[in-house]
């Protein structure tokens, strides 16, 4: 008996049939179920967005950048700005410190079609009028002040665009590119970090990203845009150094080039002490409570002490300068709690009832004179502390109101160079040994001890690198204390820096007053 394998189907010979669907033949089911398709797609790309999320895209810019968007009160972003706005309508404000809100009403529609593919969009410029020019400078220099003193910055840690968002504000409110040009020079103090420095060349103009490559190069740069007179014996040089990354500062120590070689044995020449009598201002005068020491005139090298002067390549960036100081006085101790009391109940603004309104006005913190008995001195006879150096200030200002000074002569708060030349014994090379309880060779105490003491000085990082004279002390925000405290007694050296917000009172702080002569 034969057998016969039926033959397996070829893929071609296949035929699929489908079946009629509620009477419908499958063309016409077919045709329906894609048409079906296509209509849902088309309502989930060109309506239901619409639908599901009415609103408006809208993109918003300010005059000057960087302005908060708020809109029915909520809180957007910063200008310039793509957001998207709900249906509705409500306020729309744009703030930014240092200018005055700018607002207007606006309405967001919805868009029942293709809002997804094609959004209804909307552009809105809001222009900010400044409160006044001096409000945007000084605002600028606060915040300045306040972001250097934390540096140095880093690739997680970076430092805000500050100068190139300066001269477009100062710009917007009517400053003048010739005074924002002053203004940024000004500044030159407070830059001495590479993200600070870059930043600051770029609002100067000098490159539009990053400083070129080269430390000469960089040097030829500065000293065509600040003038001849910037170099002053390698400081600008110095200057540019404190501001090049690590390994570019310490490649240089290790080998510098030439001409910065030549620069530093040029500044370590113009470091001689010219020769100088000694001249003082008169004997010690006794006024309000104190005795006033006479402090003679001198000159010294002002700044950070090295057993080696050298190249500046780590923090503090300091740099000994020749300063020359005429004669004063100074108090032998500081202002005691007892002395500060005559000056509250005098003032009662000031007394320590009143500190609310005094941390309203940015005058003083939480802190100020917070260990007193109400308005009474907890320690009579200990030095003031938890006062502020706008306190400070007042007190002397009440002195020289008070008529209890010496004719002819105005309390202050000593400088920091006056400050330095007095805790040297008015020395040019004395480096004073710490003895507590005793008095220097003029006959101050507590020189390196007991509380800091304000100065009227303002402080920037670079200060002993740009050699600028006696900066105006209106133009910074922190201002320099001195001498250290009972915590660290003898450990800070009559030339070290410490920085604190004029606002700031602590149990570490306080201040002893100097007498100069006026006409």
């Amino acid at each position: 008996m034969q057998s016969t394998t039926p033959e397996t189907p070829r893929e071609e010979d296949i035929t699929v049939t489908l079946k009629p669907f509620l009477g419908m033949s499958p063309r016409l089911w077919l045709s329906m179920l894609l048409g079906v398709i296509l209509l849902a797609l088309i309502f989930a790309i060109g309506v239901w967005p619409g639908m599901a999320s009415p609103g408006t895209k809208v993109i918003i810019t300010s005059t000057p950048s960087g302005a908060a968007v708020f809109w029915q009160g909520k809180l957007y972003g910063a200008t310039p700005i793509t957001t998207f706005f709900p249906q509705g309508s409500g306020e729309l404000t744009v703030k930014k410190p240092g200018f005055q809100p700018s607002s207007q009403p606006y309405s967001s529609k919805g868009q029942l079609f293709l809002s997804l593919l094609l959004p209804r969009t909307d552009k809105i410029n809001l222009k900010l009028a400044a409160v006044s020019p001096q409000a945007v400078l000084e605002l600028f220099r606060q915040n300045l002040a306040e972001w250097v003193a934390a540096a140095p910055f880093s690739s997680v840690y970076n430092f805000p665009p500050l100068f190139t968002n300066f001269v477009e504000d100062a710009r917007a409110a009517g400053v003048s590119d010739q005074a924002i040009r002053q203004e940024l020079f000004q500044e030159r103090r407070f830059v001495a970090d590479p993200q600070v420095y870059a930043n600051y060349g770029k609002a100067c103009g000098l490159w539009t990203s990053q400083p070129p490559a080269g430390l000469e190069t960089q040097v030829k740069l500065w000293a065509t845009a600040l003038g001849s007179d910037s170099f002053d014996h390698g400081r600008l040089a110095f200057w540019v150094l404190a501001n090049q990354a690590k390994e570019v500062r310490n490649s240089e120590v290790a080998s510098p080039e030439p001409y910065l070689a030549q620069t530093l044995s040029s500044w370590q020449t113009s470091l001689n002490i010219p020769e100088q009598k000694e001249v003082l201002p008169g004997s010690s005068l006794q006024a309000a409570g104190f005795i006033f020491k006479p402090v003679p005139s001198g000159t010294y090298r002002w700044g950070y002490e090295r057993p080696q002067q050298s190249l500046p390549t780590d923090q503090p960036y300091g740099l000994p300068e020749l300063r020359t100081v005429p004669g004063f006085w100074l108090a032998s101790h500081e202002v005691t709690q007892a002395q500060f009391a005559r000056f509250t109940a005098a003032n009662p603004e000031w007394a320590p009832s009143h500190r609310s309104l005094l941390v309203a006005a940015h005058k003083v913190d939480n802190q100020y004179l917070n260990s007193w008995k109400g308005d009474t001195p907890s320690q009579p006879s200990a030095p003031v502390s938890e006062v502020s150096w706008f306190a400070a200030q007042a007190y002397t200002a009440w002195l020289n109101s008070s008529q209890v000074l010496p004719p002819k002569k105005q309390a202050v708060l000593p400088s920091e160079v006056q400050w330095e030349w007095a805790a040297r014994g008015a020395q040019p090379d004395a480096n004073p040994i710490y003895k507590p309880n005793m008095a220097n060779s003029l006959g101050l105490f507590n020189m390196q001890d007991s509380v800091w003491e304000w100065t009227a000085s303002s402080w920037a990082p670079a200060d002993q690198l740009v050699n600028n004279g006696n900066p105006p002390d209106d133009l910074a925000w922190f201002r320099t204390v001195k001498g250290g405290c009972n915590l660290n007694a003898g450990k800070i050296q009559v030339w070290e820096r410490g920085v604190l917000a004029p606002d700031t009172c602590n149990d570490q702080t306080g201040f002893r007053v100097a007498l100069v002569s006026v006409p």
